[in-house]
C-alpha cells in the first residue's frame, strides 16, 4: 500500500519563499561601505590636500625669489625695459657693421648706428629670432652669474656687430668686445664684463650665424 504525504495547506507556498539568511552578511557589508567617512578621516584628508597646496605655493615663491635674486645686477645694468626686451622681444637681429674705414656705398642709402662717437654703417641684418639656442643665450644675459664682480664700466671699443632686441618701436642694442669680454648697452653707453664662459658662448653663437649668412 502506498502512503502519500498529505497535502498541508500553505506548505508549497512556504517552500517557494527565498531564504535571505545567506545574504545577510554581504548586505550588511555593503551598507557599511556606503556609510559616510568619520569626521576624523575627512579632516585628515583635508589637511593632506592643504599641505600639498602649501608645498606647491612655497615652491613657486622660492622659484620666483631665486630668479629675482639671481638677476638683480643684470636688471640694474639693463634696466627693466632692457631686461624685458632681452627676455621676450619677438625680433632679435645681428647687425653686421662695415669696417670703420670702409667707403660708403653710394648706390643705396646707408643705415648707420652711432658707436663710441662714430657713425658706423650697417652692412647686413641677420634675423636670429628663431635660431636654435637663442633661449639659453637670452637667459645668460639676465643671470648675475654671467658677469664678473666689477660693476658697470665705460663703453668698450667699437665692435664689428650689434645685437638688436626689438619689439615695435622699442629696441635694445648691445655690442661685444671679445678681447675684454665686455658687453655694452649702446643707448646707455655703459659696459659690464662677462665671465669668460659666457663671452665665449656669445662669440661662437654670433660668429656661427654671421658665417652661415655670409656663405
Amino acid at each position: 500500500m502506498l502512503k502519500c504525504t498529505p497535502d498541508v495547506p500553505g506548505l508549497a507556498a512556504a517552500a517557494a519563499i527565498p531564504n535571505h539568511t545567506d545574504n545577510a552578511p554581504r548586505m550588511a557589508a555593503d551598507t557599511e561601505s556606503e556609510a559616510p567617512l568619520p569626521a576624523a578621516a575627512r579632516s585628515r584628508g583635508q589637511v593632506a590636500v592643504l599641505a600639498m597646496l602649501g608645498l606647491g605655493l612655497a615652491a613657486a615663491i622660492f622659484a620666483w625669489w631665486w630668479n629675482y635674486e639671481r638677476g638683480q645686477r643684470a636688471l640694474a645694468f639693463y634696466g627693466a625695459e632692457g631686461a624685458r626686451l632681452i627676455r621676450t622681444a619677438p625680433t632679435v637681429e645681428i647687425l653686421v657693421l662695415a669696417p670703420a674705414e670702409a667707403e660708403p656705398d653710394a648706390s643705396q642709402p646707408d643705415e648707420t648706428i652711432r658707436l663710441g662717437g662714430q657713425q658706423r654703417t650697417v652692412a647686413r641684418r641677420i634675423d636670429i629670432s628663431r635660431a636654435p639656442g637663442l633661449l639659453n643665450a637670452r637667459t645668460s644675459l639676465l643671470a648675475d652669474a654671467s658677469y664678473a664682480a666689477e660693476g658697470a664700466q665705460p663703453a668698450a671699443a667699437a665692435a664689428d656687430a650689434v645685437l638688436r632686441f626689438a619689439e615695435g618701436n622699442r629696441e635694445l642694442l648691445l655690442t661685444f668686445d671679445w678681447a675684454s669680454g665686455q658687453v655694452t648697452d649702446v643707448a646707455r653707453g655703459t659696459s659690464c664684463r662677462l665671465v669668460r664662459k659666457t663671452a665665449d658662448g656669445w662669440r661662437k653663437f654670433i660668429a656661427r650665424h654671421v658665417g652661415r649668412q655670409g656663405t
